[in-house]
């Protein structure tokens, strides 16, 4: 079983350094599973096995990087939290911006915005959200975590896709800057 297993890893690695690798050439929707298995030197069946589309590893790809990133920065409870969180997360997305660069540019149905949606939404589920120090509604914090994820994915991209000199710590800075002011958020 646990040679199985390992098998199992080895294959879906192998497709995803693949679909990586063919990324740095073609959109998503322009790679073939015949032209990504004979990538990553397994054949179709075994693809078939774990996957139905090229699109399927790459949505894979797209949660675990979110995954690794969350497994060790949980989301933060106090303003000071949402900083250092945000300064994390800017130095996570910098450091991989290659990666960053690929999720942003293949667009999917799955697009990557979907994963800051996830994020906010989580965040802001998860704590009381008070709006120039009142309480809102549930239709303003759905309104409200729109804003900031859709907000924060367009902020991401044009620093990531343009090369916009700033540091992580800036851009977390940036976008605490536009938050934390008029929003209390409680534990």
């Amino acid at each position: 079983m646990a040679k199985e297993n390992q098998r199992v890893a080895l294959s879906r690695r192998l497709l995803k350094e693949a679909l990586i690798e063919l990324l740095h050439h073609k959109c998503i929707h322009n790679i073939s599973i015949r032209e990504l298995c004979t990538t990553a030197g397994i054949n179709r069946t075994t693809f078939y096995r774990h996957y139905q589309t090229p699109a399927d590893v790459f949505l894979e790809l797209q949660m675990e990087f979110v995954s690794d990133f969350q497994r060790t920065h949980p989301l933060p409870g106090s303003p000071d939290g949402m900083r250092r969180y945000s300064s994390a997360l800017c130095g996570y997305l910098y450091e991989h911006r290659d990666t960053v660069r690929l999720f942003l540019l293949s667009h999917t149905s799955a697009d990557f915005a979907v994963l800051f949606a996830r994020l906010s939404q989580e965040f802001f589920t998860a704590r009381t959200v008070l709006y120039k120090g009142s309480p809102i509604d549930e239709d303003t914090r759905r309104l409200i975590c729109t804003l900031f994820s859709q907000g924060l994915y367009a902020v991401v991209r044009q620093w990531i896709l343009e090369d916009v000199p700033k540091s992580p710590e800036e851009m977390a800075e940036l976008i605490c800057g536009f938050f934390i002011q008029d929003f209390r958020i409680q534990h």
